[in-house]
């Protein structure tokens, strides 16, 4: 998750000290139900940044419905290792997300963040 600005929080280690390397504020979360407690009890966040495939009860997908309808102004990027058409076919379309393919650099990064 990502508060205006300069700030964010991520759900894995790599990720987090990417985000850290460029000037993020990071947020860590073991879980998307973690992440979307921290976004219950912050008003500072900007962004979410989750891979598809999350541990212990809700997915990823579930995560960017959620911060969909109930932060319309958060944005959210999606990260997974699974090919895109295989993703699209078991959980329709991704569109309205910013995707980011495993493994990505932090030139990727960065343009999903800019995007």
């Amino acid at each position: 998750m990502v508060k205006p600005g300069t700030k964010t929080a991520v759900s894995a280690g790599l990720a987090s000290e990417l985000l850290r390397s460029i000037g993020y504020e990071v947020l860590g979360a073991s879980s998307a139900s973690e992440a979307a407690t921290i976004l219950k009890k912050r008003r500072d966040i900007a962004v979410v940044f989750t891979d598809i495939a999350m541990p212990y009860g809700i997915s990823g997908i579930e995560l960017a419905g959620l911060v969909r309808s109930e932060y319309p102004a958060v944005k959210v990027i999606l990260s997974s290792g699974y090919p895109l058409a295989v993703l699209r076919d078991e959980h329709g379309s991704l569109g309205e997300f910013t995707f980011i393919h495993k493994p990505y650099r932090l030139a990727d990064l960065a343009r999903a963040l800019r995007a």
